[in-house]
């Protein structure tokens, strides 16, 4: 099946590519039809109802692959932005601490830290990972009380590629009386899930990453008996009615979504999840975690390279971290792109929150429609490398 998946991607011709943690290249059909609608507005001006049932449809897919409701589902243009409705709506009153864990993405750290320096004696909390990259349950425990007003946890880190325990950790949380939002922006289209299972009152994520979409689309999902209690950030044009002393706000997630959206950007998303939709989760994780598995063992084996997080193929996803003895990581990826055109990404552990882990390494991202040749062309590059570096 990859060959055949692989001629909806054109690039595999020429390229390696193992950046799709970063972002990734469209299928074929996204790029067709965010062409159709340019070309259509081109000619024929913009008709409001046809975006709408675009809207609609792309809705309905990202609900589709969470498994959630599309009243649910509010369509945004980062993960950010469905952090910043998420915390706009914190009752501080009493609380003391937010809880974060080791490896949330720097854009998160930045946003809570500018939140939380405005709230008086409100303060960070870091749960640390264990050295196989998962977060420390029972430190969550300790950590988590009556005080915390919020719990933001990834489902999978940037730099390390483990699947982490968050519906444990968010139901205790729950209990506490603590919100609770997830980061799935490494999770969502590469880890199949139900968004429920989470016990997440929040869920963020992108469109450009593991769901194959533009740059610039996102979704925010909100737990359904909160929406109606909730204030966005901006009021768009999403109302039940209105006069001049009073706003009444449609009562779904579309609320959060403001007047005019990235309408060419939904369009590629929308045909982007209906092409995942159709391949379905369970092909695309099987796929990934059988190349993976050779990644790893190529990676161990012939390349002495140092994995970052467990070797649990079952426990991590399509990102795998790793350094060389000896060898300077940025030379290493540089080396790989313009010699060998083989795309990875460079990644930085040392951040406010990390704690276990520390230093630069190169991030492989495979997708499912990576093949085993594009992986043996990844290690012979490395070996050379290795061999004109130590020389």
């Amino acid at each position: 099946m990859r060959e055949v998946w692989r001629k909806d991607f054109p690039w595999t011709e020429r390229i390696a590519y193992f950046r799709h943690a970063f972002n990734s290249p469209l299928p074929r059909i996204a790029i067709e039809e965010i062409f159709q609608y340019f070309t259509y507005q081109s000619h024929l001006g913009f008709v409001q109802s046809d975006e709408n049932s675009k809207t609609d449809e792309t809705r309905k897919n990202l609900a589709n692959v969470i498994k959630a409701n599309p009243e649910e589902i509010a369509i945004t243009q980062n993960y950010t932005e469905g952090l910043n409705i998420a915390t706009s709506n914190i009752d501080w009153k009493g609380k003391k601490n937010v809880v974060v864990g080791e490896g949330d993405y720097f854009s998160t750290i930045i946003h809570l830290v500018n939140l939380v320096k405005k709230k008086i004696k409100v303060k960070l909390k870091v749960l640390p990972m264990d050295e196989d990259g998962f977060y420390m349950v029972d430190k969550a425990k300790d950590m988590i009380d009556d005080e915390t007003a919020l719990v933001h946890l990834v489902h999978v880190p940037n730099e390390i590629g483990t699947i982490q325990p968050v519906g444990k950790i968010f139901e205790y949380a729950r209990k506490m009386g603590a919100l609770t939002i997830v980061d799935a922006a490494q999770s969502t289209g590469l880890v199949p899930h139900k968004v429920r299972d989470l016990n997440c009152d929040f869920y963020s994520s992108v469109g450009k990453k593991w769901l194959m979409g533009p740059v610039g689309t996102a979704f925010f999902w909100c737990r359904k008996d909160l929406i109606e209690d909730m204030e966005p950030p901006i009021v768009g044009k999403h109302v039940i009615n209105y006069d001049l002393n009073e706003v009444n706000l449609v009562k779904t997630a579309e609320r959060f979504e403001s007047t005019t959206p990235n309408h060419p950007g939904i369009v590629g998303l929308g045909a982007s999840t209906r092409y995942w939709l159709k391949i379905g989760e369970v092909t695309v994780e099987a796929s990934v975690k059988e190349l993976i598995k050779y990644l790893i063992n190529k990676l161990t084996e012939e390349c002495d390279a140092n994995i970052i997080g467990t070797k649990d193929t079952e426990n991590r996803t399509g990102i795998t971290c790793f350094t060389l003895k000896g060898i300077n990581v940025r030379d290493i990826v540089n080396e790989l792109q313009c010699k060998y055109f083989v795309h990875t990404d460079v990644r930085g552990l040392s951040t406010p929150t990390m704690i276990v882990f520390s230093g630069e390494v190169v991030r492989v991202s495979t997708h499912f429609y990576n093949s085993h040749n594009d992986v043996d062309r990844l290690i012979q590059a490395l070996k050379e490398i290795k061999k004109s570096k130590w020389r």
